[in-house]
């Protein structure tokens, strides 16, 4: 886990897991990956320029592929991610209940 902070304030958290037992394409050397940030910094140049050193950092570590999950409702975080270079490669439908409702899971990927 990678920790962001801005000043004395933890912004937020990036995390990696090596060959996840739940991906989709189970290939060798790939980062599961997971951030959280603030709410207040969504949408700040603070992501954006954190997370391209957290692929560094992970390229330094061996990984060539990325794998992640977004689920359906959460709309800014899929199109950040696409913003970034991340292809969709599967669809878990019904994977989360929330609100009410069950949401699809997307998965995207992408090579490093």
């Amino acid at each position: 886990m990678y920790i962001v902070k801005l000043e004395s304030e933890r912004a937020g958290t990036f995390s990696v897991i090596r060959n996840f037992g739940c991906l989709v394409k189970k290939t060798e050397n790939t980062a599961w990956i997971s951030l959280a940030f603030l709410k207040k910094y969504h949408g700040s140049q603070l992501i954006k320029d954190s997370y391209f050193l957290f692929e560094k950092q992970l390229k330094n570590d061996g990984y060539d592929r990325i794998e992640l999950g977004v689920f359906e409702f959460n709309i800014r975080a899929r199109k950040f991610y696409e913003k970034l270079g991340y292809k969709q490669i599967a669809c878990l439908n019904d994977f989360t209940y929330y609100n009410g409702k069950w949401w699809a899971d997307y998965r995207y990927e992408k090579i490093i």
